[in-house]
């Protein structure tokens, strides 16, 4: 086993030739190396007339290989980026698992999903094998985040009723904005302080934030207010 023999009427076994690395051979009698068996993809070997493919060692974790017959572990090749490799002996790229939705991962020759990087606070992804955190998506105007790894744009929280927001990829509702002392807003998630409506003639406001209309105080007796 793990060697063959191509010249007829051998007298001796030392005239046996070993299976070259990357082959095993578990017979006897073979006559040809083409009767050795090559290890199979996702594995190598670097043993000489070795007789069992348990001799094939797998790629490592992070790292597959497509081709039969590989000598060293050289060969296998790592997971790109935004994919993992958790399991051993992997025979193609495609066999690496993407990282999934809210996360990325810029690194190459990965382990595991607990190595795919969570998207910030104020951003989002939807989709699956992201490479970089540039892809995360920002929420948008009005609204804010304040966790991570979200994976869609209803994870993003509306700024409230009262309050206005210009920017996007905002992480907190104090990034939320006020409306001005005197000016009111009853929606939520409003993206310009033009959307905040000044209280009607004949009434005034004293606070910030105001979400009703009803806040807004009439002026006393005597005097008026026409703005």
């Amino acid at each position: 086993v793990g060697t063959y023999q191509v010249i007829s009427g051998a007298s001796s076994s030392s005239l046996c030739l070993a299976c070259p690395a990357g082959t095993f051979q578990t017979g006897s009698g073979v006559a040809q190396a083409s009767g050795c068996s090559k290890c199979a993809a996702g594995t190598f070997s670097t043993w000489v007339g070795a007789s069992f493919v348990s001799n094939c060692s797998q790629c490592r974790l992070g790292t597959y290989s497509t081709g039969s017959g590989m000598v060293t572990a050289s060969i296998c090749l790592e997971c790109t980026s935004g994919r993992y490799g958790s399991r051993l002996g992997l025979s193609s790229a495609s066999d690496c698992s993407l990282c999934g939705l809210g996360t990325f991962q810029s690194g190459s020759g990965m382990q595991g999903a607990d190595q795919c990087l969570l998207c910030s606070a104020g951003t989002f992804s939807t989709g699956y094998g992201i490479i970089s955190s540039s892809a995360c998506v920002m929420c948008g105007k009005g609204s804010y985040q304040t966790g991570l790894g979200m994976t869609s744009s209803a994870d993003c929280t509306l700024c409230g009723a009262g309050t206005f927001q210009t920017g996007s990829g905002r992480t907190s509702s104090a990034n939320c904005d006020l409306c001005v002392a005197g000016t009111f807003q009853t929606t939520s998630g409003a993206t310009a302080a033009g959307s905040c409506s000044a209280c009607s003639a004949g009434k005034y406001g004293t606070g910030s934030g105001m979400a009703d209309p009803s806040t807004c105080l009439a002026c006393v007796t005597g005097t008026y207010q026409s703005v």
